[in-house]
């Protein structure tokens, strides 16, 4: 973990950005996250350290997570409508989900009610496939842009990276798949454990294309842009949806 936070620092020539930010976060996060578990689990502190710093872990990581995905979004999706729904449905999903689990989670570890430890076990569900299917989304978006900018795309080195952030997305996707299949099998401390090796394999997979992504936009930004404006008009691209093309 303290791997993906030196490489942060080091990466980024500037300390700014929703791209930056939401990296960092991600990274403290899963720190933060895994501190919780050791302390819950192993009693090697207070309870309630544990369950706070699992908890701020927990929601910087997921929503940290989600942003990292939106903001290399932006690079090669052009319609502000399509961005505006994906960054509300990130703000919804979190103020609907967060104080709900985190209440039925202190109040199953602190109260004998049943309750909530019943409410617990379902929110625990419910929440994990809400935030799953939000990276569904986001990267799903993502994988169809990509899909349509390599129909368009000649120049051999901008093909390439658009191939390598396909796959990256793709392996994203089959991540959540894997964390949703163990959630839904009840195992729900192994799901803890295996939820920070995931996050961190998919913060180690943005590093992987970061140097590559940001060489596409500062090289090729006018080849992208002229190819955007061919998604646009390509026959299976909907009209509906469609928006200003290129980057500002």
């Amino acid at each position: 973990m303290l791997e993906l936070l030196f490489l942060t620092f080091i990466t980024f020539k500037q300390y700014a950005g929703l791209y930056f930010w939401s990296m960092l976060v991600s990274t403290v996060s899963i720190i933060f996250y895994c501190n919780g578990l050791i302390i819950e689990y192993f009693q090697t502190g207070s309870l309630l350290l544990g369950l706070i710093l699992d908890n701020i872990g927990w929601m910087g990581m997921i929503t940290g997570q989600s942003l990292v995905l939106y903001s290399r979004l932006g690079l090669i999706l052009s319609n502000r409508r399509i961005l505006q729904a994906i960054k509300w449905m990130i703000i919804l999903d979190a103020l609907v989900f967060y104080p709900t689990t985190i209440t039925l989670n202190f109040g199953h570890q602190y109260t004998s009610q049943s309750g909530f430890a019943t409410g617990y076990y379902y929110i625990e569900h419910i929440q994990m496939t809400f935030f799953c299917v939000q990276e569904f989304v986001i990267s799903g978006v993502y994988v169809w842009q990509t899909i349509k900018l390599l129909k368009v795309i000649l120049k051999q080195g901008t093909r390439k990276t658009m191939w390598q952030l396909f796959a990256i997305n793709v392996v994203i996707i089959i991540l959540d798949i894997v964390l949703l299949a163990i959630e839904y099998r009840n195992l729900h401390i192994y799901e803890q454990s295996v939820k920070a090796f995931v996050y961190s394999v998919k913060l180690k997979l943005e590093f992987a294309i970061l140097g590559k992504l940001i060489d596409l936009v500062r090289d090729s930004q006018n080849s992208l842009a002229h190819s955007m404006e061919k998604v646009d008009d390509y026959p299976c691209y909907d009209d509906e949806w469609s928006g200003h093309s290129g980057f500002s």
